[in-house]
């Protein structure tokens, strides 16, 4: 769902909720559904239902690829000799690899090669299960 498309959810939603008794509601909000009466509703409906979907989805913890590391993109690095997973944050160390800032304010930086083997990072915290059934081999070929 595109920025406009989230706007015009937004923009319906607000309007449907500002009713209050008001006639001719929609041309008072300017609502962007009005062209489609009497199911204006009905499509609105729809489409916060897409909408809520794709935002519970990107709220789910996903492994991420070497290159989404490189774009900044890692929240939470995984050590394979590590019991649990680490909060870090990512900047560029300058060689290719990432440096990150661990929550005990350590300054570590995984090399590239062990991606996938030693260490995996996520865009969130995932639970055990998740961490269980993501194979680390298979993030080296994403």
């Amino acid at each position: 769902m595109t920025e406009q498309d989230r706007d015009k959810v937004l923009h319906g939603l607000d309007s449907c909720g500002f009713c209050d008794g008001i006639p001719n509601v929609c041309d008072v909000t300017d609502c962007p559904y009005k062209e489609d009466s009497p199911w204006c509703t009905h499509y609105l409906a729809h489409d916060a239902g897409v909408l809520i979907g794709e935002l519970l989805k990107a709220q789910k913890p996903k492994a991420l690829a070497l290159d989404e590391i490189h774009r900044g993109m890692a929240v939470w690095l995984e050590d394979v000799d590590k019991a649990d997973v680490i909060l870090a944050i990512g900047g560029s160390s300058g060689g290719g690899c990432k440096c990150f800032i661990t929550v005990d304010d350590r300054s570590i930086a995984p090399h590239d090669c062990d991606y996938g083997v030693r260490w995996r990072a996520w865009t969130r915290e995932p639970t055990a299960e998740q961490r269980r059934e993501t194979h680390w081999a298979c993030l080296r070929r994403m």
